[in-house]
């Protein structure tokens, strides 16, 4: 995915506006002007005890993509710490939750590259309880299957 023209930040916390403004409007192209092809994404369900790795543009578009589809809700999204680091690192510690979207706890790491993309992104989140039901999940993307049974719990909750 090429950048837009206009989007070449200068700071970590120009990368992180970015991606806390895309994250928060569940833009997808936006979110994605903050990685490149060598990213890494790491995601850890406390929940489910799943861990994903997703490398590169296309995989991260798609732990996004699951992602964005499971807060259906940001009414309860809350960052209590976001810690923003220039030197002698160049990261951000982050610590979230949005219980409207079944998300009680997350903490995510940032570790940006000197143009500004972030090249590892740690995260650890516990999801709202798996349902008891069984979800099919054969045209779902299998990057985020964590996610999509958690999504369903939220949309049944919602439906009781």
């Amino acid at each position: 995915m090429a950048d837009a023209p206009s989007y070449n930040p200068t700071s970590v916390q120009e990368a992180w506006d970015n991606h806390f403004s895309a994250f928060g409007g569940q833009d997808l192209d936006k979110i994605m002007l903050d990685y490149d092809n060598s990213s890494v994404l790491k995601a850890y369900d406390f929940s489910s005890k799943v861990q994903q790795t997703n490398v590169g543009e296309v995989a991260i578009r798609g732990f996004f993509a699951g992602l964005f589809t499971l807060l259906s809700d940001l009414s309860g999204l809350t960052a209590p710490t976001v810690e923003v680091t220039e030197a002698p690192n160049k990261q951000v510690y982050l610590i979230w939750t949005c219980p409207t979207s079944g998300i009680t706890s997350a903490q995510d790491t940032f570790i940006y590259t000197d143009a500004f993309k972030i090249s590892r992104q740690n995260i650890a989140y516990t999801a709202a309880p798996a349902c008891p039901a069984v979800v099919k999940t054969d045209a779902a993307p299998r990057t985020a299957p964590s996610m999509l049974i958690a999504a369903a719990c939220v949309v049944a909750a919602l439906l009781r």
